[in-house]
């Protein structure tokens, strides 16, 4: 026994440690999509439509001549299989009829302007079609493959992959809120991110407040009505005076989605006031938004952390921009209310102009 333990643990060191293939079979028995002799190499091969490579500077050199000629600095890649990206729906009946409609309409509207990158595919946790499950509050979930489910969100199981929850609040329905639609744009957006981004959603200010400006910005657009028109109250004074911790969730150590960030309304200051600057520069306003929701997310994937990515697109370190952001000038709007504790700022100077689309931002040449 102990034998045989021992020569099967060489044989199994001696697998790990081969560097030589013969054919390129052989070498994607180990690395399935093949190897990269480095991480630009390989991000080269995922723009060119293959499946990421490991990055094997040796396996690769060791190979070059043998399996090559490579492609763009890479070995035995393995092609993509594209697969039209589409939506299942699971909507619940007790769902009123006008909300599906609407929701129907708004998949569709955002689906023509802001088609779903073929990056998702590149995603592992991402499977066709996408599931959306809908369902009224006023009744549990019904959905047995989401057990515990709740509110509104991009999730994963590792039955479906990820997939969009929308738990739309009974109350919603009984006061005739806007968000009960405004949300679906939200959680569209979070895919479009996901896509882009090849699902690296950081900073959580421009991920939760770039999703904000677009449900904001559709439900101007197609229902002529948004917060934009109440000045985005509240926005947290805290903002101005410590805008890194914008930068993460509530839960993991940050301050989205915490009472500084009601609606995530000062993280969508954030993506504003940015916006603002750029358009300081000279930069049309739809083109400045373009950089900021589309540009900066695409732009991810290439750099070794998100603040490579916001120097390269805006011309800006990160920490120039805070400094910006708490120089500027953002009185306090002196309003309270019983929900809202501590001060809030007015940030009328950079709410985006009403006849601003989507349409103009993302057809931008």
């Amino acid at each position: 026994m102990a034998i045989s333990a021992v020569v099967v643990s060489g044989s199994v060191a001696h697998a790990v440690d081969r560097v030589r293939f013969d054919q390129c079979s052989e070498l994607q028995a180990r690395f399935p999509t093949g190897v990269a002799k480095s991480a630009v190499a390989a991000q080269s091969a995922v723009s060119l439509g293959y499946e990421r490579p490991a990055v094997r500077k040796k396996v690769f050199r060791k190979n070059r001549k043998a399996l090559g000629p490579p492609t763009a600095g890479s070995l035995c890649l393995s092609k993509i299989e594209v697969k039209e990206f589409a939506f299942q729906y699971n909507l619940d009946s007790s769902l009123p009829a006008d909300w599906v409609a609407d929701f129907e309409t708004i998949i569709n509207n955002l689906g023509a302007v802001l088609p779903i990158s073929e990056r998702i595919h590149s995603v592992p946790d991402v499977k066709m079609p996408f599931q959306i499950f809908a369902w009224n509050s006023a009744v549990p979930n019904p959905f047995p493959q989401i057990p515990g489910a709740g509110g509104a969100s991009i999730s994963g199981n590792d039955l479906l992959g990820k997939h969009m929850i929308l738990e739309i609040p009974e109350s919603e329905f009984t006061n005739n809120s806007l968000h009960r639609y405004s949300v679906i744009a939200h959680e569209y957006f979070h895919i479009y991110q996901i896509a882009l981004s090849e699902d690296i959603m950081q900073p959580t200010w421009i991920t939760e407040g770039g999703a904000k400006v677009v449900e904001e910005l559709y439900t101007q657009q197609y229902y002529g009505q948004s917060e934009f028109d109440g000045g985005l109250f509240p926005v947290s004074a805290t903002v101005l005076s410590n805008p890194a911790a914008f930068e993460k969730y509530e839960r993991d150590g940050g301050l989205v989605g915490s009472p500084a960030d009601i609606n995530y309304n000062s993280s969508a200051f954030m993506v504003l006031a940015l916006v603002d600057m750029l358009e300081a520069r000279g930069i049309s306003e739809a083109r400045a938004f373009e950089m900021v929701l589309d540009d900066f997310v695409s732009e991810l994937p290439d750099h070794a952390n998100w603040r490579g990515a916001f120097q390269a697109v805006f011309s800006m370190n990160v920490q120039d921009f805070y400094t910006a952001l708490g120089s500027g000038s953002y009185p306090s709007t002196g309003v309270t209310d019983d929900w809202f504790e501590g001060s809030a700022i007015d940030v009328g100077a950079v709410l985006p102009s009403k006849s601003l689309t989507l349409n103009a931002i993302f057809a931008t040449p």
